[in-house]
């Protein structure tokens, strides 16, 4: 699988568990990070007015009770497990990436 495949399922799948989340009730999805500024789930987030961003990190000063990491990157979800708030459940790309194969 080459780089583009990667960032395409990557974007697929970032997007289905955007709407799986969006639709389901007692989910409120405070922001949709992405360093692709045109990736489609943050386009998808703009438009139903999620707030949007390219860096992680100051989201970690919110009371946030579920993280879910898509980037696939060990080192990325090592720095969110050293950061995030307490009690945050966080959940890796693998398991994102099962998720939302299965909607």
């Amino acid at each position: 699988m080459g780089e583009q495949d990667e960032k395409r399922d990557h974007h697929r799948g970032g997007t289905s568990l955007l709407k799986l989340l969006h639709e389901a009730s007692g989910f409120d999805v405070v922001a949709v990070i992405d360093v692709d500024d045109n990736a489609p789930g943050l386009q998808l987030a703009r438009k139903w007015g999620i707030a949007v961003g390219r860096d992680w990190r100051p989201w970690m000063d919110e009371p946030l009770d579920l993280i879910i990491e898509t980037t696939g990157r060990a080192d990325v979800l090592e720095l969110i497990r050293q950061q995030a708030p307490k009690g945050a459940n966080i959940v890796p790309s693998a398991v994102a990436r099962m998720m939302a194969e299965l909607v």
